[in-house]
C-alpha cells in the first residue's frame, strides 16, 4: 500500500523542495535590496566601470615640498587649472575617455600656461612642467575603489623639484570637475557591500542580484 502510494505521486518531494528554496532565494533577495542604496556609491560604481575598462584618466598636481607655502600653491594652481578648463574637459567627457584625453593634447601647453601664471602671481618663481600621456602613478583610494599603482593616461603637474605631497583626482570619469576646492570624496568601507560580493557567488542567488546599485 505505501508502495503504491509513493509510486502513484512521482516528483511530489523533489517539487515541494523547489518551491522551498525559491520561497528561500526570494527572501534572502527581498532581504539584501535594500543594501545596495548604502553600496557602492554611483559614483564608485562609475569608477569601477571604467577601471575595469581601461578608461580611467587622472590628474596629479606635485608640489615643490611639503611645507606649507608650497602645498598652498599647489591648491592655487589646482584650481586655476580646473576653473581654466573644467568646463571642457567635462563636456569632452560626456562623449568618451578618448575624447577627454584628446583634449588634454590639445590644450597641454594652454594648462600649462596657466598653471605658470597662477604660480607667478602667487610669488612662486619655480619652474613647472606639465605631462600629458601614459604615467606611471600611485596607488589610490576613492571610497570603497582601490585604484592600483600603474601606467594610467593622464595630467601630471610639476611645480619645482616635485618632492612634495601630490592632489590628485579623476578626470574621467568626471568626478573631480565639479568644484574646483573639493578634494575627493573619501566614503568610510561598508560591510553591507561585501556581503553583496560574497552572496554573488552563490549560484542560486547570483542571477537575481541587481547589476548595480542605484544612483
Amino acid at each position: 500500500m505505501n508502495k503504491k502510494h509513493r509510486g502513484g505521486k512521482p516528483g511530489r518531494v523533489p517539487y515541494e523542495w523547489l518551491m522551498l528554496g525559491c520561497c528561500i532565494a526570494a527572501f534572502l533577495l527581498a532581504l539584501l535590496l535594500p543594501l545596495t542604496a548604502i553600496g557602492l556609491t554611483g559614483e564608485e560604481w562609475t569608477l569601477a566601470q571604467a577601471l575595469g575598462n581601461g578608461e580611467v584618466i587622472r590628474l596629479h598636481i606635485l608640489a615643490k615640498d611639503n611645507s606649507p607655502e608650497a602645498q598652498a600653491l599647489k591648491l592655487t594652481v589646482r584650481d586655476a587649472v580646473l576653473d581654466a578648463f573644467g568646463s571642457e574637459l567635462a563636456a569632452a567627457g560626456v562623449q568618451d575617455a578618448d575624447a577627454a584625453y584628446a583634449l588634454l593634447e590639445a590644450k597641454r601647453e594652454q594648462i600649462l600656461i596657466t598653471a605658470q601664471a597662477a604660480a607667478a602671481k602667487n610669488g612662486c618663481g619655480d619652474p613647472i612642467r606639465a605631462e600629458v600621456g601614459w604615467l606611471d602613478l600611485p596607488e589610490k583610494q576613492y571610497g570603497d575603489i582601490l585604484l592600483p599603482a600603474g601606467a594610467y593616461r593622464g595630467l601630471r603637474l610639476v611645480i619645482g623639484e616635485g618632492k612634495g605631497e601630490n592632489w590628485w583626482c579623476v578626470l574621467f570619469p568626471r568626478l573631480c570637475l565639479a568644484l574646483a576646492g573639493a578634494e575627493p570624496q573619501q566614503e568610510p568601507v561598508r560591510w553591507e557591500w561585501y556581503s553583496l560580493r560574497i552572496l554573488s557567488l552563490w549560484p542560486a542567488v547570483a542571477p537575481m542580484l541587481p547589476e548595480q546599485p542605484p544612483q
